[in-house]
């Protein structure tokens, strides 16, 4: 896992002037959080097919919130391929942040 969050990092940093503005890579520098997991239903769309857990890795940077959708702002998700032979990661740029249907808290 180590080397998929180091791999995500440089695609990230690569491609981040491109995508976010300086006020929001001030913002990331602050507040952004790393979550990383299972690929998400966003890739779909974009590579015409669903990754599956067992090829792909999925790297999340957002702002927390400290109520729900506990998500205020998502910044970037980095699929990164458990495949060590495959360098390329794809992004995903300030996708939506997905609604939330569970309890509320406050």
């Amino acid at each position: 896992m180590d080397e998929a969050v180091e791999m995500a990092r440089l695609a990230f940093k690569e491609n981040v002037e491109n995508h976010l503005t300086a006020e929001e890579m001030d913002e990331f520098s602050l507040s952004a959080v790393k979550q990383s997991g299972t690929p998400s239903e966003d890739w779909e769309k974009l590579l015409g097919f669903k990754p599956e857990m067992k090829s792909y890795y999925e790297i999340h940077l957002y702002k927390p919130s400290e109520e729900c959708p506990y998500i205020e702002k998502s910044y970037a998700k980095i699929l990164v391929p458990r495949n060590r032979e495959e360098e390329h990661c794809e992004i995903i740029w300030k996708p939506e942040v997905s609604p939330y249907d569970g309890p509320w808290f406050s």
